[in-house]
């Protein structure tokens, strides 16, 4: 199968249609700040972390912001379609729809041969052919109808969470494009290194290298978008350079940051 990776951006829903075919990489577990709805379209993948599980052709998947997830191969290449849809988008969505104020948690994370897989597709199709205008808007309206109506309740309160692992998250989130030690950040949770880690594992479902690796990843993604080279943004974002950028941006992505910053910038020149 012929590798097929395809992205687009759409500033008018503020969505992101994402495709990629022919895949057989492991994505280790990760997180985006944005929520994501996909399917897979062939193949069979093993989902990690919370919920593990083999994926099949016609699943749906969501993953709410924040929540850690990754997936390997189980038996040869696999394609993927998904709409990344970010967290203002998705709230602002959840008040007009449902009427509610609070942002949306989405769940199962898994649904079986799910009735919404083609009209995802659908919507994904008109987002990278840089469909403009009422056709697409009303298509992506009329997703979101059905998605929120049948995976979505307004989220409760966050799980209790140790004051320290809240502490080491806050400490990365804020030195993220910084060097962090170890030290460092059990100095900043007033835990010992051992018991951080393992805290910070069980109640983030990631490590805290893999935490701030995806907050760069994230920072990167801001930056290449803006159309910022990928070995400014490397070092703009916090990584040592270019090349380790590119092994933490094509783990997450399944994209090179040169692919990806190329279809912001087509979006510019179609526009």
């Amino acid at each position: 199968m012929q590798k097929k990776r395809r992205v687009r951006f759409d500033p008018e829903l503020g969505v992101e249609a994402y495709c990629l075919g022919g895949t057989v990489e492991t994505f280790p577990l990760h997180f985006h700040d944005y929520y994501v709805a996909g399917m897979i379209e062939s193949g069979r993948r093993r989902m990690l972390g919370s919920g593990s599980c083999v994926l099949e052709p016609g699943d749906m998947i969501l993953f709410n912001p924040g929540e850690a997830h990754g997936c390997e191969q189980v038996d040869g290449p696999f394609s993927y379609r998904a709409l990344n849809i970010g967290a203002q988008t998705m709230q602002e969505a959840a008040r007009q729809i449902t009427g509610s104020g609070l942002p949306p948690r989405l769940g199962p994370r898994v649904t079986r041969r799910s009735p919404l897989a083609r009209q995802l597709c659908a919507v994904q199709e008109l987002i990278l052919r840089g469909e403009q205008g009422l056709r697409k808007e009303e298509a992506f309206w009329l997703f979101l109808g059905r998605l929120l109506n049948a995976h979505a309740q307004p989220a409760g309160p966050r799980a209790a969470e140790s004051r320290g692992v809240a502490a080491a998250a806050a400490y990365l989130k804020a030195h993220a494009q910084q060097p962090v030690t170890l030290d460092m950040l059990a100095g900043a949770a007033g835990m010992e290194k051992y018991r951080l880690l393992r805290a910070f594992a069980r109640e983030r479902g990631i490590s805290p290298y893999r935490y701030l690796e995806a907050l760069r990843v994230a920072r990167a993604q801001t930056l290449l978008q803006r159309g910022m080279p990928p070995a400014e943004a490397a070092l703009e974002a916090g990584f040592a350079d270019q090349s380790h950028l590119c092994n933490a941006f094509r783990q997450r992505t399944g994209l090179t940051p040169g692919e990806y910053r190329k279809a912001f910038g087509e979006e510019e020149q179609n526009g």
